[in-house]
């Protein structure tokens, strides 16, 4: 059959080798046809497809999809209300469409549907390495401003060329090793700051595990989903597949919302220089930072060096104007800026 994206033929140039051969995990004759046509995208995961709905290519992976929007908009709701900072309420809403896409992709298991899922992917994680980089960066310094700013523009280009090349080439293991990249680079700065906090409130250490072991069995599950294929299909006593892909949504929605928990009283920790570490957790598995973790305006900085000198207690993401004593410094005095409403 013709392979097809928006009813219109995939030209021969665009990834041949990715479309015209898409990766699969079981026999693609166990498949049944479906609303949506034969498979378009340049994967097809190891659910057997139409099988729950002719609707639906892949059931179970689709509707798991939906966990990852469902957990970030608590995620979400729950930095709006402590008025965490942009910073946080940026991300969220690319992990909501990271879910949205991941169901229209196994939904239709076409290639728009692919990029749907892949692209956002891509992007979300390029602006978790930039809140890690920038954890303690503070805010009145015009070095760090800029640093920021020439970070953010190389970020951007980036991932727009990453994002135009995927698109045109649908590279799969490509992107899974990029994928695999961009979270390595991301571990390597949780580490650091588990390191320097974790004396100070015992609860980054905590958040650091569960984010760790978390995407560990998150690893886990989706390798062996692919590799155990068959076997999976085939299980004793007629266990059916247990889905393993669809546990993989659901465990690394849970991931990345420990990981901005983590982030989120890490960046509070900075700003209040430890004052304080308030972090509740739901049934003992579902950290929530109850305490603002709100970008404070009125943060001292040494210009020279870059390094906070003063940080008002921040209450509800407001600085605290009960302290009218001005800040100052061991060696020169440095004035701090007019109280205002945090980010």
């Amino acid at each position: 059959y013709q392979r097809r994206v928006h009813g219109n033929p995939i030209p021969s140039n665009m990834a041949a080798s990715s479309l015209s051969s898409p990766v699969r995990f079981e026999q693609a004759s166990l498949d049944l046809g479906g609303y949506w046509g034969p498979v378009a995208s340049s994967i097809d995961w190891c659910e057997r497809n139409y099988v729950m709905s002719y609707y639906v290519g892949e059931w179970w992976n689709a509707w798991s999809s939906l966990a990852i929007t469902a957990i970030a908009a608590v995620g979400f709701i729950e930095s709006y209300k402590n008025r965490n900072g942009r910073r946080f309420l940026y991300i969220w809403p690319l992990l909501m469409l990271v879910g949205v896409g991941s169901f229209l992709f196994h939904g239709t298991l076409t290639y728009a549907g692919q990029l749907m899922d892949e692209l956002p992917m891509m992007w979300c994680l390029g602006l978790w390495i930039y809140i890690n980089v920038f954890m303690e960066a503070p805010h009145k310094s015009r070095r760090v401003r800029r640093m920021r700013i020439c970070v953010a523009v190389v970020l951007f280009v980036y991932l727009l060329a990453a994002t135009i090349v995927h698109s045109l080439y649908a590279f799969t293991t490509v992107f899974q090793l990029h994928f695999a990249l961009q979270i390595a680079c991301c571990l390597i700065y949780v580490v650091r700051h588990r390191l320097v906090y974790e004396k100070t409130c015992p609860d980054v250490g905590r958040l650091q595990r569960w984010y760790f072991y978390s995407l560990l069995a998150a690893a886990a599950v989706w390798v062996l989903d692919q590799q155990l294929c068959s076997t999976l299909h085939s299980l004793p006593l007629g266990f059916p597949n247990p889905q393993l892909h669809a546990v993989w949504h659901v465990l690394i929605g849970y991931n990345c919302y420990v990981g901005l928990a983590f982030a989120r009283l890490v960046r509070y920790l900075y700003l209040t220089r430890g004052s304080k570490c308030a972090v509740r957790w739901w049934c003992w598995v579902l950290p929530r930072v109850s305490d603002s973790v709100g970008d404070c305006n009125d943060i001292v900085v040494d210009e020279e060096d870059t390094t906070l000198k003063h940080v008002h207690e921040c209450t509800l993401g407001r600085p605290s104007l009960s302290s009218s004593t001005p800040y100052t410094a061991p060696t020169h005095s440095v004035s701090p800026g007019p109280a205002s409403k945090g980010a």
